[in-house]
């Protein structure tokens, strides 16, 4: 039942994919002179050895196109298989659901026509003029590692030409959509997706026509020629032929997409293991399996998301430290100054990882020098106390120092603290006050709390209880 269901499921997208097929090969095949179709009937039935495959399809591909390429009449007809194809792809996504899961049902046909005018028109004028410059070659090639080759190199050619046409699009700014990875359009989830698509089409065809010419010749070969009647109905047999290869394609390529219990499909964890980065990030919407999540944001945080290092770590530190750690981790060795310093917290009072000062130590100064604040604040507190350094207190104020001219709160507390003990600097009550009070408005509750008590006691001030109240208050 699970079979069938699967088969249900898919169906309809696939005999939509065949059909779209079957109309361009027929439409293509009904524009030929009569006198070339019989000369293609011929050979398929094998009465024909000067014809080849690539002159057969290359009759079809000019009866779509025009024989002149450089021409507006080419120009415009490329531009309407342009916007033919975007358009089917973009009923493909919706007949799938991908809009809904993947772009939550925001892209309207009108938008993914207008990106695709944006993008492809010029796109697929050149990758057409390519394709076709290769097959006119294809004929001096007798060997079939040879004219794989050539088919390989005109499929890296089409996916050079859309890539380099969507980074000049990007860089104009003409569609609103920024750093979004190759991964990402490739698994559908960029506006991009549906133009990227639509480049391969004539590459797909011909695979497909390759195929489908040799099974035809295959079945004549072996005087099964009424099974296939090409011989009458040469225009027919070769467009259902073809159309049942994209079927039988389009049923294997959805076996790789079909979802997991995780709600992933092997293509979608395979691309996200290997490719990491924003397309992981994307596949959260994907699934609800806790398992599946983590591992998709830990290779979305090792691939740069760092905002995801950041968020996921927050949330897990206080009960699971040492994936925190792994996030922080991740987000240290990329450069993020705070993930270092977070890092270091963990270190130092071992939490998901083994205590460790001297490493605390060494985050703290890579977070510290990246320009991270409380970093500084960790470091020094490390120099007062003599962990995983020599004992300092001279430098532990610089740091302090370093950590409270940065904005850190608990920074401005501990310089006042030294200014107030004379330790590592010139004994300075009234400085202490103004520090714990600096701290108090940066909102630290112990800087309210010590300012209170100096005032209280009067140290380095006339005793004010009334204000040291409101300061008590406030912590």
């Amino acid at each position: 039942m699970e079979w069938l269901t699967f088969i249900g499921e898919n169906l309809p997208w696939q005999v939509y994919l065949a059909a779209a097929f079957f109309i361009m090969t027929s439409t293509a095949l009904n524009l030929l002179a009569q006198e070339r179709k019989d000369e293609i009937a011929l050979w398929l039935m094998g009465a024909q050895p000067e014809e080849s495959w690539s002159k057969s399809f290359l009759s079809l591909f000019d009866a779509l196109f025009g024989k002149h390429h450089l021409s507006a009449r080419c120009f415009a007809r490329s531009c309407i298989a342009s916007v033919l194809a975007v358009s089917g792809i973009w009923g493909l996504m919706a007949m799938t659901g991908t809009l809904e899961t993947r772009f939550a049902g925001a892209m309207a046909w009108t938008e993914a026509l207008a990106i695709g005018i944006a993008v492809n028109l010029m796109a697929d004028y050149v990758s057409l003029l390519e394709t076709r410059f290769l097959l006119s070659r294809m004929d001096r090639l007798r060997s079939f590692g040879a004219q794989a080759l050539v088919l390989l190199a005109d499929l890296i050619l089409s996916a050079a030409i859309i890539l380099v046409v969507i980074e000049v699009v990007r860089w104009t700014g003409v569609v609103a959509e920024d750093n979004t990875s190759w991964a990402a359009i490739g698994l559908a989830f960029s506006v991009y997706s549906a133009p990227f698509y639509s480049t391969f089409l004539t590459s797909v065809w011909t695979w497909v026509y390759i195929l489908s010419t040799w099974v035809l010749r295959l079945f004549t070969g072996l005087g099964l020629n009424r099974l296939p009647d090409v011989e009458h109905r040469p225009t027919l047999m070769l467009s259902l032929t073809l159309s049942g290869f994209v079927l039988a394609g389009a049923y294997a390529s959805s076996l790789g997409l079909e979802r997991g219990g995780d709600g992933l499909s092997p293509l979608e964890r395979t691309v996200c293991h290997y490719a990491k980065g924003d397309v992981c990030e994307r596949l959260l919407v994907l699934t609800d399996n806790p398992t599946a999540k983590l591992t998709l944001a830990l290779n979305a945080c090792e691939g740069g998301v760092e905002t995801r290092c950041m968020d996921e770590a927050f949330a897990r530190y206080e009960t699971d430290g040492q994936t925190a750690a792994r996030f922080w981790r991740a987000a240290c060795d990329r450069g993020n100054a705070r993930g270092c310093s977070n890092l270091g917290v963990l270190y130092a009072q071992g939490l998901g990882v083994a205590q460790d000062a001297v490493q605390a130590a060494a985050l703290y100064r890579q977070g510290c020098d990246g320009g991270n604040a409380p970093g500084c604040t960790g470091l020094g507190v490390l120099y007062a106390q003599g962990l995983g350094v020599a004992q300092d207190a001279v430098q532990a104020a610089a740091l302090y120092r370093q950590g409270c001219d940065g904005g850190d709160a608990r920074g401005c507390t501990n310089l006042g603290v030294l200014y107030e003990q004379g330790l590592g600097v010139a004994q300075d009550e009234p400085r202490a006050l103004a520090l714990y009070e600096q701290a108090c408005d940066m909102g630290q509750a112990t800087g309210c709390y010590y300012a209170g008590w100096n005032l209280r006691d009067g140290i380095g001030v006339a005793r004010d209880v009334q204000a040291a109240l409101t300061l008590f208050l406030k912590a």
